[in-house]
Parts: structure tokens; sequence; C-alpha cells
């Protein structure tokens, strides 16, 4: 079977980077040839992923952007994508359609109408074959739809041979459009063995043996005093994780502009991490990490999932000790489960098994 996925390449975010490779790794292991499509919209490329609901990601992004992108197409290069040239045009999206026997749109927000720009297309509009329609882990990333674009999206959905997404909002969401249930399926990056991201690391030279890494979008003077209590009361250094604008100016280490290669390596050679961002919290649980999250500006349940599906729900910040440690063969076991389970969705949607 030959798969077509949708999502965001030429992004400069970790998690939209590795989640991505996630799910190709993933459709390789079920035996397909597997390509990423090459689509970015104008949209995206002018807004440069600015985001209206948080101007601190914005900035991060921007630094990223421009000064961690050659680590991010490196990493990008060991996939395979078509056409090579990136594509902005619905009728270039068409053109390609039939190289396909499925797509499949997701993971991360590509539902999110305030990264996307309402574009239909991640919801295969340019595509004529209802049956080769598949979404997995796909996010709309905010609580509610406006109206036209919630009647926009309820059409394209019914044409849908299958859904999954990735939070429990999401799932009511597409229950309210379309008034069926959908599949909550584990986040790509989960559906791949730890020994697979070790490989990818690349080391950065300079950090403390042992550490903190701190990897938070959204400024709360409540986060950067607990943080500053869980550094006194362990002994060690807090490193900043890609930074931004406000951390840079922070006492301890700072990585500067990474691409997801060592962002891998700075998080799995953590003693402790801190963090609000989705993907930080999964990796942090991938590595078996002491896992602290903010949610003091998380008003998406995405990360309220992920903590709820491997019982980790009491993992915030203020509400643990440092030596209030998870039992990460617990965390295995719902992992090994959920994975074969979310393998099975995929495997069910394009052999019918």
């Amino acid at each position: 079977m030959k798969v077509g996925i949708l999502t965001f390449p030429n992004s400069p975010s970790f998690g939209a980077a590795l989640q991505m490779r996630g799910l190709y790794r993933a459709l390789q292991s079920l035996g397909c040839e597997v390509e990423v499509i090459n689509y970015r919209n104008k949209y995206m490329s002018e807004k440069r992923h600015i985001r209206k609901d948080n101007p601190i990601k914005n900035l991060a992004i921007c630094i990223l952007d421009y000064s961690g992108k050659k680590s991010f197409r490196d990493f990008e290069k060991q996939l395979r994508l078509f056409p090579k040239k990136i594509i902005n045009e619905t009728y270039d999206l068409r053109q390609i359609a039939d190289r396909y026997d499925f797509l499949i749109c997701g993971s991360d927000q590509v539902w999110n109408p305030n990264i996307t720009g309402e574009d239909l297309n991640y919801f295969f509009s340019f595509c004529k074959d209802d049956s080769k329609k598949i979404s997995y882990a796909a996010s709309f990333g905010v609580n509610e739809l406006n109206e036209n674009f919630s009647q926009a999206v309820t059409s394209e959905l019914k044409k849908f041979k299958s859904i999954s997404v990735r939070e429990e909002r999401g799932a009511q969401i597409v229950y309210e459009l379309l008034n069926t249930n959908c599949t909550i399926v584990l986040d790509p990056t989960m559906l791949i063995e730890q020994d697979e991201w070790h490989s990818c690391e690349k080391k950065i030279r300079g950090l403390p043996s042992n550490y903190i890494a701190k990897f938070i979008f959204n400024y709360d003077k409540n986060v950067e005093r607990e943080i500053d209590e869980l550094a006194k009361k362990t002994g060690l250094p807090v490193v900043t994780v890609g930074g931004t604008a406000i951390s840079k100016l922070k006492k301890g280490f700072y990585t500067g502009a990474i691409g997801p290669s060592e962002w891998l390596y700075v998080l799995d050679h953590a003693d402790y991490v801190v963090t609000d961002s989705f993907h930080g919290a999964a990796f942090s649980i991938i590595f078996h990490k002491n896992l602290l999250v903010s949610m003091a500006s998380s008003t998406n349940s995405r990360l309220r999932t992920l903590l709820h599906t491997f019982e980790l729900d009491n993992r915030t910040i203020g509400a643990v000790l440092p030596e209030d440690k998870i039992d990460y063969n617990i965390v295995q076991k719902i992992m090994i489960k959920k994975r074969e389970e979310s393998l099975g969705f995929l495997r069910n949607a394009i052999y019918g098994e």
C-alpha cells in the first residue's frame, strides 16, 4: 500500500518534526510505502505558524525558524517528501491524490484553524475518492470551531473512511459534528520504540552532568518560582531548552536554537523535565523522566488527555515533591497496550484487518 501523509513538513517545531517521523516509521512497520506530502499552504508560509492564542510560542518559533532551520532540514532528509519542491495550491494536491492508495492527515494540530487558516485541504477536500481518507491522531487544538468552519468541516469529515484524534476534546468535537464516536489514539511519537528515538539524538556539548530541563512556552511567574524551588531542593542547575526571549534572560544554561535531534538529547539526559508542551511531556514519558507539567496556561485537553492516559494526572508542578517518582513499570504496561491499539487502528483502516 502506498500512503501519503498530510501534516506539517518544513515546520520549525520539534513536535511537528518528531510526530511526522513517528507516523512515517509506524506505517513502514505495517508494510506501507510512505511519503510525506510536501504541502504548506500560503497562510502558514506567510504567518510562519503565528498563533493568535500564543504570542510566546510565536517568538520561540520565529527564533527556531531562522536560527535552527538547517537542523530541521537535516532531520527531515531522513524521510521521503513528495514532491521535492514545496507545493501550496489545492490544484497541486489534486494532481497527486491518485498517487496514493490512502491519504492520512495527522498527527499534530492539522485541524487547528488558527494554524492552517481554516484550510480544508487538511480534511482532504481536494480528493474525490472518499475511500482513501483517514485521520490519525489529528488535533483541533482549540475547544470550539466557529459556525462557518464547523459546517465545512462536518461536510468533509462525513466522507472519511476512518477517523481518529489525539485528545478527548477532539473526540467530543467530532461527536458534536457527526453524532458518531471516533477513536482516541496515541501520538505517533509513541508508536515506535524508545531505542529508535535514542538513535536520532545528537549530543550537545557543554551541558552539566545532571540538570533540570525546562521547556516552557507560556511564561508564568508562579511556575518560574516552582522551578526555582525545585532547583534549590535538588541542587540541580536549570537548562532552558530551545528557548524563548524570557527564558534566555534567566540565569542558568540555555541551549540556544537547536534541532529535533539535539532536543531529544537534552530531554533524554535530564534528571527532571518541566514543561507545558505536549511533546515535551510525551518524550519525557517515552524516556522515563521525572516529569513535572505546568498547566498554568493550558486551556486545551492535549496535556490532560496524555497525563490521564498514563495515570499521571498528579504530575503537575507544585502538586508533587521532587522525591515522588513515577512508576514506569505501570506506565510501560499502558504504553504497550495503547500502542498495539493505535497500530491496530491504522492496520484496520488500511488493510481492513
